[in-house]
């Protein structure tokens, strides 16, 4: 006997079908994909995902959830978006709970997990152009697509660049502690690298306590910026100069600071300033200070334990980044790690600037603490 099934039941299967399709995109009559705009991103939510050093694992977890936009980029290039996607959302969850030292080897690892599992070709360094091929890397992870960033994600993608910026940063360190004939000086490479690592931190609570504790977000993304390029441009002369006997840097010649200068005088002036306010919770900014200096005195250190075990022509070329490092933090000192974030131009071109002369810097008066954007 044959059964026949209603009109209706029919209907409400072709619609049940409809509705459990994906609404990213679909394809209309003349075979142009229409993209969804209208998503919801999450925020890190640490009863959702939780934190491990088993990298697969957090990946595993952040990839369950959106925390990016870039709609056209997702619907062309997904294998990609998902790089982003997870990164953004295990580098606010690193943030969230207090694993922001190892951000480095996370985003790292996640790359290399990308590039094997795609197959796709690594980057053959070693022939002059290794930093613009890393950009070139990281750059496939974000959207080129302007209608993107006509969905107000420009806030999204500065945060991408400075987190792949960590990652540029962390490839060349990584480079340089993994070339055999540096077994000699391994150790001394993983101490500089650790210093730098609490440069970066109390830096950041630096700029938070400076605010307040609530640093706007651009703000932070713009000094992790800044941290990234200062400490590339840093490694890579030293990283050619290991790499090639006969390499020659094209690289300003930069001023050694005395102690007195780099770290007692610059500080003890930042030090009564933040004194001289009295506002309520001075406190915390001055003890974020003192431990920003002891951070960057322990860097210091470390570079200097470093130069001590090179030959004279790396010796050279690292002394000269070192300079060129104490430079680039006395303008921060100078600034009040200000500027970072969006200002107004007039603001802005207050400011010391990274090129200014030596001349410009011993003469240029810190602004006050309470300057405003």
């Amino acid at each position: 006997m044959k059964h026949i099934i209603p009109v209706y039941m029919i209907l409400a299967l072709l619609t049940a079908c409809s509705q459990s399709q994906p609404k990213t995109a679909e394809v209309v009559a003349d075979d142009t994909v229409v993209v969804d705009t209208n998503y919801d991103l999450e925020e890190v939510d640490t009863t959702k995902v939780f934190w491990t050093d088993n990298f697969a694992q957090l990946f595993a977890q952040t990839q369950r959830h959106r925390y990016i936009g870039f709609p056209y980029f997702m619907n062309e290039h997904r294998d990609r978006w998902n790089v982003s996607n997870g990164i953004y959302g295990a580098y606010m969850l690193a943030k969230t709970t207090g694993h922001y030292d190892v951000v480095d080897s996370m985003i790292g690892w996640r790359i290399d997990h990308y590039l094997a599992s795609t197959k796709a070709d690594r980057l053959k360094t070693g022939n002059g152009q290794d930093f613009a091929q890393m950009e070139q890397l990281v750059n496939q992870f974000r959207s080129q697509d302007s209608r993107d960033l006509n969905l107000d994600n420009e806030g999204q993608d500065k945060q991408l660049e400075a987190i792949y910026g960590i990652y540029i940063s962390y490839y060349f360190q990584k480079q340089l502690s993994d070339m055999p004939e540096n077994k000699a000086i391994a150790k001394s490479l993983e101490n500089e690298r650790l210093a730098w690592k609490q440069v970066v931190t109390t830096q950041r609570k630096l700029l938070r306590a400076l605010n307040n504790g609530n640093a706007p977000s651009d703000a932070m993304t713009g000094l992790t910026k800044a941290q990234n390029s200062a400490k590339t441009k840093a490694d890579l002369d030293f990283y050619f100069s290991l790499k090639k006997p006969n390499y020659t840097t094209n690289d300003t010649l930069y001023e050694k600071l005395s102690d007195q200068y780099a770290y007692y005088d610059e500080y003890n002036v930042f030090i009564k300033d933040i004194k001289a306010t009295q506002e309520i919770g001075f406190g915390k900014k001055l003890q974020a200070l003192l431990n920003e200096q002891k951070a960057w005195m322990a860097y210091i250190y470390a570079r200097r334990v470093l130069s001590g075990k090179l030959n004279e022509k790396q010796e050279a070329l690292y002394d000269n980044a070192t300079n060129r490092l104490q430079k680039w933090h006395i303008v921060q000192l100078k600034n009040r790690l200000k500027g970072y974030g969006y200002c107004s131009d007039a603001f802005s071109s207050s400011l010391l600037s990274d090129t200014c002369t030596y001349q410009q810097m011993y003469k240029y008066v810190p602004m006050k603490l309470d300057a405003q954007f």
